[in-house]
């Protein structure tokens, strides 16, 4: 599997264990300081692995994440990505934004160090 379609697959997971509120398999996807700025929040961010559990953890079951077209930029080690995503809440509400992405590999793969949620207004 190429470097890319490794980062395709970790914006994917990051669907699918937020979706499933399956806290542990998500903080995985992060470094162990990632940083995650979620909507809403009004820019604050939230960093390290026992804060995205317990944020993960309490967010209430319900929703569909659609990851859309990603645009990766890899250098060596480091990597970049912006991408479109759909959202679908537990009401029927519907969500739409952009996710700014940054990426380094560890020996275990590749792993979000940054991820900031921009909706759409």
């Amino acid at each position: 599997m190429s470097d890319k379609e490794k980062i395709l697959n970790l914006q994917r997971l990051y669907a699918t264990h937020f979706d499933a509120r399956d806290a542990e398999k998500f903080a995985d996807l992060f470094a162990p300081d990632g940083v995650m700025i979620p909507p809403g929040l009004d820019g604050r961010a939230l960093v390290g692995r026992e804060t995205l559990i317990k944020v993960i953890s309490r967010t209430p079951p319900g929703g569909e994440h659609r990851p859309g077209k990603s645009e990766i930029k890899i250098d060596g080690d480091t990597a970049t990505a912006v991408s479109r995503y759909e959202f679908t809440g537990a009401d029927g509400s519907l969500d739409a934004g952009t996710y700014e992405d940054e990426f380094a590999r560890f020996g275990d793969g590749w792993k979000f160090t940054r991820r900031a949620v921009k909706r759409d207004t």
